[in-house]
């Protein structure tokens, strides 16, 4: 199995697979989609240019375009004065001009990937349009996700966009021309949970144990049959716990197949040398799956832009504890591991952010993570230090307050010899640099 270490994506196949295709629709592909982008990334002069639309649900069109020419005009210069002088119009059409013409200015091929566009109002209009006026070597890349619009599903049956999935070559990833858009399921279990197959919402699954079951096979991408019963059905007789899981896991199928417009095949698995695997029959987009991935490679990163794109996508999907008010053993286990990782991110973002001068924006962070994780000393300190820079000494006072009983609360144990030094600085006077 290629893992995020030892893999190289293969651009010779983008460019095969994708040559005369201005807009691109990428298939998932777990791992390795912000690979793909990372990997680019790190070159001189890079093939990728890279956005992601931030925020949250909606995003109009000309708050994202005005986004785009200002984080790549920080990256190239001088870039962005069609678009800037278009947003003002709200004509898609327009807009998708004055990009063509920003991105032709530069005079050399390029691939320009803008990460979670289906959240942009007016998306649809405004890529028919700029189908038509991007330069040659210029390619828009996109997430599959967009395919349950059906103007999007569109240009791909009509030959304008091109639709690349992945196979694996030993140490390479290389894309594939896909002919026919699958069904597309979309999960969100950061938070509450909710699930979209093909755009339209599962509101209910007939039950709790049908619906923790399909959490759980999404969250298990390899999965025994004895793993699942010892989460599910432990002390249960092997023969009522198999009844019992094939039962649900039917249920799990025919409440996916109410949203979709046509009779099918809908199982979430597939079962393979005694493991339970994601179906090859649907494509899965997981937040879960991204988030974590996300985290992993910026934690890999020697370069601070790279870093800050990857944990600013992590942050953003992480809309509140998995599955929350789900009391499962299992769930709660997965709740506690995202729950570390969610505050790793915070810390490392902070870092970022304090570097940078942004220290309210960094005690923001500081903050969440220290919520999440009470125990953790450096995380107080870290804030402490940022109130004494600000001059607010009495928050630094009170901070440290927070730290001494959670301490003795939680571990019962006093503060460590730095974090009383700290005290120290902040009766005697002096602020910290």
């Amino acid at each position: 199995m290629l893992t995020l270490q030892n893999a190289e994506v293969s651009l010779n196949s983008f460019r095969e697979q994708s040559a005369g295709q201005r807009i691109v629709f990428f298939y998932p592909w777990a791992k390795f989609r912000l690979y793909f982008v990372s990997q680019f990334l790190r070159q001189e002069r890079p093939e990728i240019l890279f956005y992601r639309v931030a925020g949250d649900e909606e995003t109009p069109l000309p708050q994202m375009l005005a986004g785009l020419a200002a984080e790549f005009n920080q990256v190239l210069g001088n870039f962005g004065a069609n678009v800037t002088a278009a947003v003002d119009t709200q004509e898609p059409r327009r807009m998708a001009q004055a990009l063509a013409a920003d991105l032709d200015a530069l005079h050399r091929p390029l691939i320009v990937y803008i990460d979670e566009f289906e959240k942009v109002t007016d998306g649809a209009s405004f890529l028919e349009a700029l189908v038509e006026t991007l330069p040659e070597n210029v390619q828009i890349a996109l997430n599959s996700r967009l395919l349950t619009n059906p103007a999007m599903r569109a240009l791909v049956e009509q030959g304008k966009a091109a639709l690349l999935g992945h196979v694996q070559h030993r140490r390479e990833l290389v894309f594939t021309r896909e002919t026919q858009p699958k069904p597309q399921l979309e999960v969100f279990a950061l938070g509450r949970g909710a699930t979209f197959f093909d755009g339209r919402e599962v509101p209910a699954w007939d039950g709790m144990l049908p619906r923790n079951l399909f959490y759980y096979l999404i969250d298990h991408p390899l999965v025994t049959r004895d793993e699942i019963f010892a989460d599910f059905w432990k002390g249960v007789s092997l023969k009522d716990a198999t009844d019992i899981f094939h039962v649900t896991k039917h249920k799990v199928t025919e409440v996916l197949g109410r949203y979709m417009p046509a009779p099918g095949d809908y199982e979430i698995t597939q079962y393979k040398q005694g493991f339970y695997l994601p179906s090859e029959n649907l494509v899965r987009h997981y937040d879960v799956e991204i988030f974590e991935d996300a985290v992993a490679q910026a934690l890999e990163s020697s370069d601070t832009h790279e870093m800050e794109i990857l944990l600013g996508q992590a942050l953003d999907l992480y809309k509140g504890h998995y599955l929350d008010g789900t009391e499962a053993a299992w769930a709660e286990r997965r709740r506690d591991q995202l729950i570390l990782l969610h505050c790793e991110a915070c810390i490392w973002m902070a870092r970022i952010l304090e570097e940078r001068g942004e220290q309210e924006a960094a005690i923001e962070l500081y903050a969440q993570a220290v919520e999440e994780c009470p125990q953790r000393e450096d995380i107080h300190r870290a804030i402490i230090r940022l109130y004494l820079q600000l001059g607010q000494r009495d928050r630094a006072r009170e901070q440290y307050r927070i730290l001494d009983r959670e301490l003795y609360q939680r571990l019962g144990i006093p503060p460590s010899r730095e974090s009383l030094d700290l005290l120290r600085e902040i009766e005697g006077g002096t602020s910290s640099q």
